[in-house]
């Protein structure tokens, strides 16, 4: 069963790049061509993004909701999808020229939801008539939930970036406190982002631990791994190891190892003292 994803989380700074999805999508169904389109809350959708396409006739083309394959797919919520587009006894023919132009039959429809109330419709179609099996279905579904998977990703990015800015209050002491959360958190979402996003929140990590470091300039006297760091990083928000072990998916007993490793390059004695070090020397923001 199709479920859509809820989309109460603030939407992203900058729209959403539909051509990765549109490609990924040709390729895994296996069909003649892609093509994605999002409706900015109005009436209509717009195609924007089209692979495989022998013409401009479907770029661009403004969609209703309830009217032709896509149409109706938004208006429904769910998937929709026919054997020959040319017959199709069960959707409105508004469209009938553009399609007919490019030679697509059948066809399958999934509509997504965007972060801030945005949705929109991925198509993957053949230019021949033929029933659209599971299998083809599947995959546009499963492109279409990684679609919307990203995005919430990107906007809870997003989120924590404003999120920021009240945080640097007049109260340095609980602004700082703010600021190494905020570290935490992103340095947990970072695995989960999309290749595309990861760059703003590194650029985002490396302003947190610069902005709180005694002197960004000077080069740290002692180097962690990137594990020994990670598993310090949450130490420092009050985590137990095996607190740590379920956030960074290890074990408590290796947990525990990047721990001792990290300690004993920080020449610290406990947990406490660790963290302590490691923001004395600029390495823990």
């Amino acid at each position: 069963m199709y479920t859509r994803m809820p989309s109460d989380v603030p939407g992203p700074a900058a729209p959403l790049d539909l051509a990765p999805y549109v490609t990924a999508l040709r390729a895994a169904a296996g069909t003649d061509i892609a093509a994605g389109g999002i409706c900015d809350g109005g009436p209509q959708m717009t195609l924007t993004t089209l692979v495989g396409v022998r013409s401009d006739g479907l770029k661009f083309l403004d969609v209703r909701k309830g009217q032709g394959l896509g149409g109706k797919a938004l208006a429904l919520s769910r998937p929709v999808w026919v054997a020959d587009y040319w017959t199709a006894k069960g959707i409105t023919h508004h469209y009938d020229e553009p399609v007919r132009a490019e030679g697509l039959r059948a066809m399958v429809a999934v509509p997504f939801s965007l972060p801030g109330g945005l949705e929109g419709v991925l198509y993957a179609s053949m230019r021949k008539a033929m029933a659209v099996g599971d299998r083809v279905l599947d995959r546009v579904v499963d492109v279409t939930r990684r679609l919307e998977t990203d995005a919430r990703v990107s906007a809870e990015v997003d989120r924590r970036l404003a999120e920021l800015v009240p945080g640097a209050s007049a109260d340095p002491g609980r602004r700082d406190q703010c600021l190494r959360d905020a570290h935490a958190e992103l340095m947990l979402l970072r695995d989960d982002v999309p290749a595309a996003q990861r760059d703003r929140v590194d650029a985002l990590l490396t302003r947190i631990a610069h902005a709180m470091s005694p002197d960004p300039a000077a080069p740290p006297p002692v180097r962690l791994t990137r594990r020994e760091r990670d598993v310090l990083i949450q130490v420092a928000t009050g985590a137990s190891n095996a607190v740590v072990a379920d956030r960074l998916g290890l074990t408590e007993a290796t947990t525990k190892s990047y721990l001792q490793t990290a300690s004993r390059k920080l020449d610290a004695g406990n947990r406490v003292e660790a963290v302590a070090n490691a923001r004395r020397l600029g390495l823990l923001p």
